[in-house]
């Protein structure tokens, strides 16, 4: 589990991160109200990408599943 929440963790790794999951990132900070919403595939697909890009975005962030990645920003966002 990472040590900072999602969005921090999405700013601090940004620069690392592929096209593809910089696009989810984008998506994710733009959507962040509906993103608790939206099954893996649903951002997947909003996203163009693969559910495997999901999850590598994910990993990189310190995740090991998407649900787990989902409480975390709920959390967040309701702080």
């Amino acid at each position: 589990m990472p040590a900072d929440q999602p969005l921090m963790q999405i700013k601090k790794n940004y620069n690392l991160l592929s096209e593809h999951q910089k696009t989810i990132a984008n998506f994710i900070i733009s959507n962040i109200d509906h993103i608790a919403n939206y099954s893996i595939g649903m951002l997947a697909q909003s996203c163009q990408v693969s559910n495997t890009t999901v999850i590598r975005f994910l990993n990189k962030l310190g995740y090991q599943s998407y649900p787990d990645f989902k409480i975390d920003l709920v959390r967040e966002l309701s702080a």
